[in-house]
């Protein structure tokens, strides 16, 4: 039982995207806090959060006591190093008691694991990840976490590395991953092996987007422009034409999957949503599965000060991302009004203000950033993302925290 004067904050940051973890907002954050004069008694919870993406892994291994270890996989860019593929040494988690492993697929076919002026879903695969659950195919259980890829392959190169067998239009069995340029080239495809491998796995997969494969809000529409160097070069339509002909010829082989791509989130992770539909998952909203382990709303109940905050605080994160939903729960467990709770969103970059919520203060920890100076980047979010200074970042937030008065 707390005493009466002592104010319960609760941080449950989400990252700043190719900036600080979730574990690193929160760290900067309770740092800023010890520094403030404002507020002398207090008890802290911290719980950095992920929606299914990048950061997950670090978020969800504490929950089940897992330990990190690094696999050796392809290079999802499938490039040559003397006479074989590259490979790249990728951190995975897993509990040996318990037979659980768990897999973040940015951490295997990510977009960070490409130069942006290599960044080209037609030459990406996700292969890497099919040898990850290859790897622990004789565990009870894996999660599988969705979100920040590079590839557009629908999950054939997963498919593969678990033994799909394709063949291509010269009736040969392909022996390396099949890449979304050579799409039109596949004749026939054989998902048997891969199906049985992993029949006996709980395959639970965590994503917070609804899209399905194909259509107008279809990963290759939708995220496909996320994810090239050069986007406005490109046609999109190109890569929905080839994910149709794949959908088309696994339709053909196996009449059981007809409907499969229709599903919501198979068009998560450029498709990789539809693969493992393919395999029988089982899906999960990534922000629902860590509230419910956490039991967040609970603890926002409970809370009397919160913090949140993300890389990027625009329209999106309205769209089911961790901050929008933070502030959803937040608003539906406000007391009477003479104690409001008191949400702190912290932001990089903020490019949309909150209005009419004074329970909500919006604060933006880099204000001098300048979103073009990064050119390159593939999209509106991430020109911002990949430009936010770690140190400068981390710093601000301390900085910011430290002066908030608690008690206005």
């Amino acid at each position: 039982m707390l005493a009466s004067d002592t104010k319960s904050i609760l941080i449950i940051p989400d990252s700043f995207k190719n900036c600080l973890t979730a574990l690193e907002v929160s760290q900067a954050i309770t740092e800023g806090i010890k520094k403030n004069q404002s507020i002398e008694n207090y008890v802290i919870t911290s719980l950095p959060l992920s929606d299914g993406g990048e950061g997950s892994l670090e978020v969800i291994k504490e929950n089940y006591q897992a330990k990190t270890t690094r696999l050796a996989v392809t290079h999802p860019l499938l490039e040559e190093e003397g006479e074989s593929i590259k490979k790249i040494s990728s951190e995975v988690a897993f509990n040996q008691e318990k037979k659980l492993a768990i897999i973040e697929s940015a951490k295997l076919c990510g977009l960070e694991l490409i130069p942006p002026p290599k960044r080209n879903p037609f030459h990406t695969t996700t292969y890497p990840l099919g040898e990850a659950i290859e790897h622990y195919k004789n565990y009870a259980s894996v999660i599988i976490t969705l979100g920040g890829s590079a590839t557009n392959d629908a999950g054939l190169g997963m498919l593969q590395a678990l033994g799909a067998e394709v063949v291509l239009d010269d009736d040969q069995i392909a022996n390396e991953p099949v890449k979304l340029v050579d799409f039109f080239k596949i004749k026939k495809i054989n998902l048997t092996n891969a199906i049985n491998k992993t029949s006996k796995i709980n395959l639970i997969v965590l994503a917070d987007v609804e899209n399905q494969l194909l259509g107008e809000k279809g990963c290759s529409l939708v995220f496909g422009p996320q994810k090239f160097f050069n986007p406005e070069k490109i046609n999109f339509l190109d890569l929905e034409n080839r994910l149709k002909h794949l959908v088309k010829i696994i339709h053909e082989s196996h009449q059981e999957f007809e409907k499969v791509h229709l599903m919501n989130k198979t068009g998560a992770a450029g498709g990789l949503g539809y693969a493992l539909a393919l395999l029988k998952a089982n899906f999960y909203s990534g922000f629902n599965y860590l509230a419910k382990m956490h039991q967040l709303e609970k603890k926002i109940a409970s809370s009397q000060i919160i913090f949140t905050g993300e890389g990027c605080f625009d329209e999106q994160s309205y769209m089911g991302k961790i901050v929008g939903r933070i502030m959803e729960l937040v608003r539906q467990n406000q007391p009477p009004q003479d104690s409001l709770k008191k949400l702190f969103i912290l932001a990089g970059k903020v490019k949309k203000t909150i209005a009419g919520n004074p329970f909500i203060t919006l604060l933006e920890t880099n204000g001098q950033t300048n979103e073009k100076t990064n050119e390159n980047a593939s999209s509106k979010r991430e020109k911002i993302a990949t430009i936010l200074d770690p140190k400068t970042n981390y710093k601000s937030i301390v900085a910011k925290v430290s002066k908030i008065n608690f008690n206005a």
